[in-house]
């Protein structure tokens, strides 16, 4: 088996963070440094009890994040949910070759540890659909300017059917009996029923999955959107692929309600797609890295994807 995306060939820990935050910020010197999470492509630390800080895995990951960092400050002001707001940002050096960079907690619980929205989901579909709505219609020339990938072809489905046929036989012993073969049937139907975006790519979170969607404690209020490590301009059907992932095709319907722009007839399709590649994707990754919220949400996400 060949090396998982998220594996590193980098070693890090909190003693060696508090060194690289030492050495690049006094104020930072004799900072309290605890292991927070991590995902496919970065670790994240948490300083000072209130701060993050992200480092990135691999030299591909650290030039998202620089791109990520030049563009936030651009668009938070136009967003009407919080994002995170870079203070530090930390340059490659002898002790850490990427980039990386630190925020002010944005306080909120992510909505992968809490999958059941036991309440109407309506007040959030409202909030996520107005969000989406501006964030898909910001300007490309600001998103080009500090790097953003372009996808302007939107012929990703080919590749990520090949990814998630992949993933299947990865993960095809551990789900149950007889969903591996609709799974397999659903990723190898024909994907030109599955249509295109229509006209230009837009600027999109590019991984808009519940573990990124902090909610409040009454979780009937998105409080932040988290990690645009992903970012790129392309098909608004990849975000809406996030919220068939978290809670089905209803959910989709739900924000859709709220989404001011057009969506082409074959969005839906797409993003439910999109949505079981992912899925397999988080049950493999959960599976391998011991993270059984993550195996859940996935497996969640592919029979919501079928559905």
């Amino acid at each position: 088996m060949g090396t998982e995306h998220w594996t590193s060939k980098i070693s890090l820990n909190e003693a060696a963070v508090a060194e690289i935050l030492g050495g690049e910020f006094d104020e930072l010197k004799d900072a309290k440094i605890a292991y927070f999470n991590e995902g496919w492509d970065s670790w994240i630390f948490r300083v000072n009890e209130n701060y993050l800080f992200r480092f990135p895995k691999s030299a591909d990951s650290s030039k998202r994040l620089k791109s990520e960092i030049r563009l936030l400050p651009e668009i938070e002001d136009e967003l009407p949910i919080p994002i995170p707001a870079f203070e530090y940002v930390g340059e490659p050096s002898g002790k850490y070759p990427c980039h990386y960079a630190g925020y002010e907690m944005v306080e909120g619980t992510p909505g992968v540890e809490l999958p059941e929205l036991k309440t109407d989901f309506g007040p959030i579909a409202k909030q996520l659909g107005r969000f989406l709505s501006k964030l898909h219609s910001l300007p490309r020339k600001t998103a080009e300017e500090c790097g953003i990938p372009v996808d302007e072809n939107l012929d990703a489905l080919e590749e990520i059917r090949k990814d998630a046929l992949a993933q299947l036989e990865k993960v095809r012993d551990v789900l149950p009996p007889g969903l591996p073969e609709k799974v397999d049937a659903f990723l190898r139907q024909d994907i030109q029923r599955l249509g295109k975006h229509s006209g230009a790519s837009r600027l999109i979170h590019n991984d808009f999955s519940n573990e990124h969607i902090l909610l409040d404690d009454a979780r009937k209020k998105v409080v932040g959107i988290i990690d645009w490590g992903d970012v790129e301009l392309g098909d608004p059907a990849m975000d809406f692929a996030g919220l068939i992932q978290w809670q089905g095709p209803d959910f989709f319907d739900a924000v859709r309600e709220h989404y001011s722009l057009k969506l082409d007839d074959e969005a839906k399709d797409r993003a439910r797609y999109i949505a079981c590649s992912e899925g397999l994707g988080d049950i493999h990754y959960g599976i391998k890295t011991k993270r059984k919220n993550f195996a859940v949400s996935g497996a969640k996400a592919v029979i919501n994807a079928l559905r």
